[in-house]
């Protein structure tokens, strides 16, 4: 039996090829996965009590590390893609206790993993095997002193510090024994060296015949897309041709359409309208309401457009035979039909501009009674709906938007029984300006 670090080489069949599997079979993904990123695997580990090479599945995590060997090599040997290469068995010891037992302890449970995988595996027929012997695990200590929380273990940076600065091992064990009044060592004792009586069993992959493998099933899959593209594109070349037909077709349509409609001579439509709201009083100004005449005249120039032109005028009493007002506007609105339907039915969007001048002005009665005239000007929008019945029209919308008024006002003064003027005034707001609901008569000729 070796008495250090020693190798064990047998050159045999790959487990690959012992049992293979179609491609389909349940594959693991993860340990494919890892084949080719890492290129080995640590598979699992045997513990040994302290000073004992005996291999106990009752011993701590034996009995789960035994089931996960036995699921890895079940899983390997139903991929096709998981092509083994070499197996390395480690056995290790931890710091404690003479060089020469380590080192015949190590040994021994290296080869006592070994027995174990050849009695359940026949690992030793199916792979090329590695069996090596680690005395004293100074590498797999740091390892678990790195890992191993600060919260827990205080003194870990002063040990990783010494194991760092300290290469010779009996003056590692040396100083690790006095650390701390030897806190240090009860510590590794109780929680570190356990970690190091083990047996380890770790998986080489051979990734070039894996990568070759995956890259002969790349070109199988890259020519079979290029015949399922090949197979869309004359699908789409077809449907494309189907669809030019279709389209043709529809094209031919509508220039039948186009030319029955000039054979008819579609002509340009006037329509002369009022608006009833208005005539009976019904503004959106409450304090003004009072019968206005209005007269609106559209020109449908196209079935989407059009331009209205609209008078309104008034001068009637409000309220009182004392106050009186009159107004006068004049209203130019091009509209577009957002959807129209027969003829110049439809949803209309309008942009009018209005301008007038008004009147207010009370009889004299009372000191202080104020009159006012002048002019004001509008811009914004409107939205109404056409419904026409033969010739007649009927519509339906209102409109808001910015006005300014401007004008002046006067003052009645008893003394001299006239009105004397007091001042100007401007004002600008955003308003609702209307609410109609105007029926008319279409002409066309």
């Amino acid at each position: 039996m070796p008495t250090a670090l020693f190798g064990l080489l047998l050159s045999v069949v790959p487990l690959h090829a012992q049992e293979t599997s179609a491609p389909g079979r349940e594959i693991n993904e993860a340990m494919r996965n890892q084949a080719l990123q890492d290129g080995r695997i640590l598979v699992g580990y045997i513990s040994f009590p302290m000073g004992s090479s005996d291999m106990n599945s009752w011993f701590k995590p034996n009995a789960t590390e035994l089931g996960k060997l036995e699921s890895f090599f079940r899983d390997a040997s139903r991929d096709p893609l998981l092509f083994l290469g070499t197996a390395e068995i480690k056995g290790g010891a931890s710091i404690d206790g003479s060089f020469a037992l380590n080192e015949k302890l190590s040994a021994e449970r290296a080869h006592a993993l070994l027995e174990i995988l050849d009695e359940r595996f026949d690992i030793s027929e199916k792979i090329p095997l590695r069996v090596v012997a680690i005395e004293e695990d100074w590498e797999g200590l740091e390892k678990q002193v790195r890992e191993t929380p600060a919260t827990l273990f205080p003194q870990k940076d002063q040990v990783l510090r010494m194991l760092r600065e300290v290469s010779d091992a009996e003056q590692r064990e040396h100083l690790l024994r006095r650390m701390d009044d030897g806190r240090v060592w009860n510590f590794l004792k109780e929680e570190v060296f356990p970690q190091l009586r083990l047996s380890t069993l770790t998986i080489v992959y051979d990734k070039a015949r894996v990568q070759a493998y995956l890259d002969e099933l790349a070109r199988e899959k890259a020519e079979a897309e290029r015949e399922a593209e090949a197979k869309l594109q004359a699908e789409a070349r077809r449907r494309q041709a189907m669809e030019a037909a279709r389209l043709a077709e529809q094209e031919e349509a509508a220039r039948q359409v186009l030319l029955l409609a000039v054979q008819k001579k579609i002509r340009p439509r006037l329509a002369v309208k009022t608006d009833l709201l208005t005539l009976i009083g019904i503004t959106t100004e409450p304090n003004y309401r009072s019968p206005m005449i209005n007269l609106e005249l559209e020109w449908f120039f196209s079935p989407r457009f059009s331009l209205a032109g609209s008078a309104l005028f008034n001068s009637f009493s409000h309220a009182d035979e004392y106050d009186k007002w009159c107004v006068t506007s004049y209203t130019l609105e091009p509209r577009w039909r957002v959807l129209p339907l027969d003829g110049f039915d439809g949803l209309y969007l309008g942009l009018y501009g209005r301008v007038g001048d008004y009147k207010y002005f009370k009889e004299p009665r009372d000191f202080e009674d104020i009159s006012h005239t002048g002019r004001y000007q509008e811009v914004g929008l409107s939205v109404g709906y056409t419904y026409t019945v033969k010739q007649w029209l009927f519509e339906a919308g209102t409109s808001g938007g910015y006005r300014h008024v401007g004008g002046k006002e006067y003052i009645y003064v008893p003394a001299t029984n006239r009105n004397h003027f007091l001042g100007r005034q401007n004002r600008n707001k955003v308003a609702w300006t209307s609410l109609f609901l105007r029926v008319g008569y279409q002409f066309q000729w």
